[in-house]
This record gives C-alpha cells, sequence and structure tokens, in this order.
C-alpha cells in the first residue's frame, strides 16, 4: 500500500481551498458589476460624431440565474451617462421569451436623447425571436433586424445599424450595405464580434457594437476557458483595425452556471472621439 504523505495532504487541501474560494468569487464579488467608460476613436470625414455618448447593455440571459438588481442597477448606471443613444445588443434570455414579462419592466426607466434600439442574439432567434421582439417594441425599445435608422448630431447625420444573429439569425449584411445612405457614418450593433472581420472593410463604418462572448465568463489567468462559436477572437474590449473600432461587451448575465471568474459584468459608456487637428 502507498501511503498519502502530509505534504500531498496538505496540497490537496490547499487546492481544494483555492478552488473553494474561486468559486465563492465567481458567486459573489465575481459577478459584482463594473462601470466601464471607454473613448471610440473616429476615422477621418465622421469627425461630426465626436462627444457622442453610447450606453451599451449586452447578454442578459434573465432566465438563467438573472439578477433583477444588477439589471436595475445597470439602468441606473445606464441614466447617470446620460446617453444620446442606447444600444442593446442581444440574448434577453437563454431559452424561456416568457421572461420577458419580468425582464422589460426593468428596462423601462432607461433614457436616452435619441432612442433605446436593440438587436437579437442567437438565443433570442433560438427560442421565439418574434415574442421577444413584440416584447421590446411594446417596452418603447425599437428592434434592428437587418435595417437601420438615421439620426442627425453635431451638424450632420449618422445611422444606427442592427443586424441578425450571425449564428442563428438570417444576416443580410450586403442588402444592409446597400440601403444605409451613401455618405453617413454607421453604428453598427451585431451580436457577434468576429463579424468584425469582415464588416471593417465598410468604408462608412464608425464603430461596431458586439456581445456574445460574456468576456469567457470564467477565465483563468491566461485567458477564457471556453469561448462561443463567432466569438474567438475578439473577446472583450475595444480594437481597431483597419481604420476603425469594434467595442465588445462583457454583458451582464450568465449562461449554464451562476458564475463569472476574471470577467465580471458590465455596462458601458462610450464616447466617439475625433482625431486632434494636426497643428498648422
Amino acid at each position: 500500500m502507498k501511503w498519502i504523505t502530509r505534504r500531498a495532504v496538505f496540497r490537496m487541501g490547499g487546492a481544494g481551498a483555492l478552488g473553494s474560494g474561486l468559486l465563492a468569487y465567481g458567486w459573489g464579488p465575481g459577478r459584482s458589476l463594473v462601470v466601464e467608460r471607454v473613448d471610440g476613436p473616429l476615422r477621418s470625414g465622421h469627425g461630426h460624431l465626436d462627444g457622442l455618448r453610447i450606453s451599451v447593455l449586452s447578454d442578459f440571459h434573465h432566465d438563467d440565474y438573472g439578477s433583477a438588481a444588477l439589471v436595475e442597477e445597470a439602468v441606473e448606471a445606464s441614466n447617470a451617462f446620460d446617453p444620446h443613444l442606447v444600444l442593446m445588443l442581444g440574448d434577453y434570455v437563454s431559452e424561456d421569451p416568457g421572461v420577458m414579462d419580468l425582464l422589460v419592466p426593468l428596462f423601462r426607466p432607461l433614457r436616452a436623447r435619441l432612442g433605446v434600439f436593440g438587436i437579437l442574439g442567437n438565443h433570442d432567434h433560438t427560442y421565439g425571436p418574434d415574442e421577444i421582439v413584440h416584447r421590446l417594441q411594446k417596452g418603447g425599445i425599437e428592434v434592428f433586424r437587418n435595417r437601420a435608422r438615421q439620426f442627425s448630431y453635431g451638424g450632420g447625420s449618422f445611422s444606427v445599424a442592427g443586424m441578425e444573429s450571425h449564428w442563428m439569425g438570417r444576416p443580410n449584411w450586403p442588402g444592409l450595405q446597400e440601403a444605409l445612405p451613401e455618405n453617413d457614418p454607421v453604428i453598427l450593433c451585431w451580436h457577434e464580434p468576429d463579424t468584425f472581420a469582415r464588416t471593417q472593410k465598410e468604408p462608412r463604418l464608425a464603430l461596431q457594437l458586439s456581445g456574445h462572448t460574456h468576456g469567457g465568463q470564467i477565465c483563468a489567468p491566461w485567458g477564457p476557458l471556453r469561448l462561443p462559436r463567432f466569438g474567438k477572437r475578439y473577446v472583450r474590449g475595444l480594437f481597431e483595425e483597419s481604420g476603425t473600432g469594434l467595442y465588445v461587451s462583457r454583458g451582464l448575465g450568465v449562461l449554464d452556471i451562476p458564475i463569472r471568474l476574471f470577467s465580471p459584468p458590465e455596462v458601458t459608456c462610450i464616447t466617439l472621439k475625433a482625431a486632434p487637428t494636426a497643428a498648422v
């Protein structure tokens, strides 16, 4: 018989304590809301959008260990931004669209100068997209499905566009490109961030906003333990490529297990910033 040494017992006990501590952190403090403030760079020609503030909310998964208190806290923080736009990036539910009866009333206090808008995520498309859209719009939230809307700002105009889920919807990016005003910068909402590899080639793109990844939700020091399809290249935060930007929100909710580890929920204020004018 091989005896277990005292050192091995201490090591196993230490590993167990560490694991328990990490789980406790992921259940509690790891799910505490973080308020993010980000400057979004603008390419030349889009300078009239300087100062535009966008509040970003995403990935609620309200039927999957959803927290009304967390959503209320995020809504309060969003209103404190005094945003021009509130943009919601989908996955309101994991499986049950009936939970929208609980979630939509939490959105009613949301305020924005130009309005509150949303798109659908892959889970929304899988479990009752029309029902989810109906309930959002009944609550005063306009939902974009492969379409755009034009706004006036800063002495010019711009468009906000929203795509159906790349994974589970029927996105029509070429059709939307044709429908966009010729000279308008566009703020594009598309749930899955890896679509940015394609959309960044559009010269009118001022900024893309995505969610989907939860920032990894459960992360080790070397990175996320699991990432979804179409969310492996751009995981969280701000990316700049081809002269334009992508912001990937970590979202608010969780999927499958009620834990976040080193990837806390967020509500984000993005302020668009024009490049400084070179001195003559």
